[in-house]
């Protein structure tokens, strides 16, 4: 009696350990529940087209694939062609937004691009889970009136800008990168003279060749914006009383 007894509690342990074992397979590795890392699915969305006028505000609700459970954790990029025409302009504002992915009061920035009153300079901002320790990047000496490339990556916590597909900086982060559900804002704060093209989310790391390749990419003018004749086409030239 004894022996079957302990027959049938050592086959109900298998039995119970077989049924977890499918339990665990149906819902952690690939069933319900996945647990482990995914290889992303590249994503591009171009979020400006054509130059758009740097005064021109505008918001942007397009939905932005954030990285999440990812083989390399989370990276991203932005690019975008930007060129400031002046760097001492008139408008009370210190610090035009040129974009920011996150709230136009630059509470959530990931990440923002302003720039400085009087100073040829482009700030960056990515919000970490550190709130103290932003990873935070300056671009000094840039001409005015000049077509700059600028593209940021992230993956992790390493942030590299890019200026005219040459590494500018690279940033090791306090913490992981904090991504948010924001709009992305074109032109707030007063705006600056300038122009922005070719704005454009990747939901993942480019790579420098990458990089380089977008700065060969120039944006072009939007069509709307072109006159049908020129400025010097005066119809007095070539209507002459009879």
């Amino acid at each position: 009696m004894e022996v079957r007894t302990i027959l049938i509690s050592l086959m109900t342990i298998i039995i119970v350990g077989i049924v977890a074992l499918l339990v665990y397979e149906l819902v952690y590795s690939g069933g319900i529940i996945t647990t482990r890392p995914v290889s992303p699915s590249k994503t591009v969305v171009k979020l400006i087209d054509a130059l758009h006028d740097g005064v021109d505000y505008m918001k942007i609700d397009t939905k932005i694939p954030r990285s999440i459970n990812e083989d390399e954790g989370i990276e991203f990029s932005y690019a975008a062609s930007v060129v400031v025409s002046d760097y001492d302009w008139d408008q009370s504002s210190m610090s035009p937004i040129v974009f920011v992915k996150g709230s136009s009061d630059l509470s959530r920035q990931s990440p923002s691009v302003t720039l400085r009153k009087g100073k040829n300079e482009i700030h960056i901002v990515q919000d970490t889970y550190d709130s103290k320790k932003p990873g935070v990047v300056i671009i000094r000496n840039l001409p005015a009136g000049k077509m700059i490339s600028l593209v940021i990556t992230v993956k992790q916590r390493s942030m590299d800008v890019y200026v005219n597909g040459t590494l500018h900086t690279h940033l090791t982060l306090a913490a992981l990168p904090m991504q948010n559900t924001g709009s992305v804002f074109v032109a707030d704060n007063g705006g600056w003279r300038g122009m922005i093209g070719n704005l454009i989310y990747y939901n993942y790391e480019m790579s420098p060749d990458e990089v380089r390749a977008l700065t060969n990419s120039k944006p072009f003018r939007n069509p709307d914006d072109i006159p049908a004749y020129g400025p010097y086409f005066n119809t007095s030239w070539w209507i002459r009383p009879v």
